[in-house]
């Protein structure tokens, strides 16, 4: 059995508070480090960030562990450079880690929880006027250029220097 250590979407008085779950085996193919699940938290379901997975934990919590619900998200949300950042955050501004994490999680990602059935190890963008991409840093930087160049074409009023710096063009007459 494999258990995961999660972050809950939740105001925490403590700052690192952290939880585990048991994995079940329907899911555990699929789950990986920073994904977002959903998690039994008291008598409603949270949002969680995984942030380990680990394959044993101590025998006192074993007994009490619950599962995790569903998979929300089967790739990972944030990086360990955002992860940090976030713990840094938490510990400067005193505010849980949990929540933390939550407010710096892309917000097209939020949005699109509903209609993300995304297949795993694919770069994939999803158009409703909203994009999802994932896979490494480098590869979505190259579909962020396509998708800025793209804009500024039809943007007549705009364009790209070669230092990648946007002009507006000038509007006098």
């Amino acid at each position: 059995m494999q258990y995961a250590k999660v972050y809950v979407d939740v105001k925490s008085a403590e700052l690192d508070k952290y939880y585990y779950y048991l994995i079940p085996p329907k899911i555990l193919p699929y789950i990986k480090k920073y994904c977002v699940v959903s998690v039994p938290y008291g008598n409603k379901t949270k949002l969680a960030l995984v942030s380990e997975i680990v394959r044993s934990v101590s025998s006192d919590i074993k007994t009490k562990l619950k599962s995790i619900k569903k998979l929300v998200y089967n790739f990972p949300v944030i990086d360990d450079r955002l992860f940090y950042i976030a713990k840094q955050t938490s510990g400067y501004y005193l505010s849980g880690l949990g929540k933390t994490l939550f407010c710096i999680i892309p917000k097209l990602s939020k949005r699109m929880k509903n209609t993300a059935l995304l297949p795993p190890n694919d770069i994939t963008i999803r158009t409703y006027h909203k994009y999802i991409i994932y896979n490494d840093i480098s590869s979505r930087f190259e579909y962020y250029e396509k998708i800025i160049k793209k804009s500024l074409t039809k943007n007549s009023d705009l364009k790209l220097t070669n230092y990648g710096e946007m002009k507006f063009k000038s509007c006098i007459r």
